[in-house]
């Protein structure tokens, strides 16, 4: 289908292949790289989470894809970084077809209009305490709000016909790496850094990352250890 749209006598360079692996894997990192962030700052919910994929994936010694459907509080943890650190935060541009009237705001037609799912995210009309990195939310609120929710509170992958390609394939992406961190390692904060003192300034780019990298103390767990090919 791509093919058949380009200009004859084009095929697929290599600026198509950077566009689909940065869209791929940018802001993936990006995502883990906040959550796993989050998870530095609140020690109580990593072991949470670390409790919860521990008793999934029991002795079998590899998180495998069929267990994450079980892991409801990792899902949680990831939506919440969904919510409050959005690494596309004002999605892919829209224009407006024709002349139409949004909020109480008069779009003229071809006008091009972002959504700030950041503001959307931290805005406290929607959202209890939205400064707060709480997983649980998404718990009390029945443990699934849509990431294509109707309500519009939450849509990293943005909505409709023209929503993210890449959705089916960046979610259970995240979810599983997270949970195999989960699993396998033991996390810790390096000597002299407190929990408070680590940085969430963002860096902004084609994905908003962390402004300073995250450094952890990490080491193999010796009772989930990785048993597989």
């Amino acid at each position: 289908m791509v093919m058949k749209n380009l200009p004859s006598g084009c095929g697929f360079t290599m600026l198509w292949f950077q566009d689909i692996f940065i869209a791929g894997t940018d802001t993936t990192f990006a995502t883990i790289e906040w959550t796993m962030t989050e998870l530095m700052r609140h020690p109580r919910i990593l072991r949470k989470a670390q409790d919860e994929v521990r008793r999934v994936v029991g002795a079998k010694g590899q998180v495998k894809e069929s267990d994450l459907a079980e892991l409801h509080y990792m899902r949680a943890i990831i939506k919440e970084t969904f919510r409050l650190h959005p690494v596309v935060p004002l999605l892919v541009p829209r224009e407006s077809i024709v002349a139409c009237t949004l909020g109480g705001y008069d779009i003229p037609a071809k006008t091009r209009i972002f959504i700030n799912t950041f503001a959307m995210g931290r805005d406290p009309q929607i959202w209890e305490d939205p400064l707060e990195y709480w997983p649980e939310r998404f718990e009390i609120a029945g443990g699934e709000i849509d990431l294509k929710d109707r309500d519009y509170k939450l849509m990293p992958f943005g909505g409709g016909r023209r929503g993210c390609p890449g959705y089916t394939f960046a979610l259970p992406t995240v979810q599983l790496t997270l949970a195999k961190l989960m699993y396998h390692f033991e996390w810790a904060l390096p000597a002299g850094l407190r929990a408070e003192d680590i940085s969430v300034e963002e860096s902004f780019g084609l994905a908003t990352k962390k402004e300073e990298p995250l450094f952890v103390a990490v080491r193999k767990s010796d009772m989930y250890e990785f048993k597989g090919e």
